[in-house]
């Protein structure tokens, strides 16, 4: 603000800041700090540190136990898939009356989503076991870029995670829909 004549006059780019380099912004908007900047008057304590150190076998865990449900569903979608084209291409019997594609052709494709959904497990157990390792690195040195590296792959595995939720609901909802058009038709076709 530089004096002027009945008071005072902003100077600047109306960032609020005192530094006339940095980026104008608009009216009530923040800007976005340097991930990497302390925060003022605040410090790591040892109560983060041993939060961390409880996290790790937990996170280990899941983690196991999500690359152990990967191999499951993988395996299965994989035997799913192949049981799918050796069924249609021997005529396995079918008993929902549409005829022996159909039925192959939706075994390979309940498969095909088994073995999807255990690439994704196995990516979120991958996210998992990095924070787990990034976890332990911080709970050694106590250093804020370890905390911040591990606060980071955290992030990345519950969006993850997320996307997991939304696409199974999405898929649950539309199984369900198909479900009862199958029925409806299969009823339909009996008369």
């Amino acid at each position: 603000m530089i004096p002027a004549k009945g008071g005072y006059v902003e100077t600047g780019n109306g960032s609020g800041s005192d530094n006339p380099y940095s980026p104008p912004t608009a009216a009530g908007e923040q800007q976005r700090s340097d991930p990497n900047q302390a925060i003022a008057g605040q410090s790591l304590t040892t109560g983060m540190v041993e939060a961390m150190q409880k996290t790790q076998g937990w996170v280990r865990f899941l983690a196991v136990l999500l690359f152990i449900s990967a191999g499951f569903l993988g395996l299965f979608g994989a035997f799913a898939v192949i049981g799918g084209i050796v069924g249609a291409a021997v005529g396995f019997e079918d008993v929902s009356g549409f005829g022996t594609g159909a039925f192959a052709s939706s075994f390979g494709v309940l498969g095909a989503v088994y073995f999807g959904f255990g690439v994704l497990y196995f990516f979120l157990g991958r996210h998992l076991i990095r924070f787990g390792r990034s976890a332990q690195q911080f709970a050694s040195r106590a250093e804020a870029p370890d905390l911040q590296q591990a606060l980071l792959h955290q992030q990345r595995f519950w969006k993850m995670s997320g996307i997991v939720a939304i696409v199974g609901l999405s898929l649950t909802i539309l199984a369900m829909i198909l479900g009862v058009l199958v029925a409806i038709i299969g009823g339909a076709a009996a008369f």
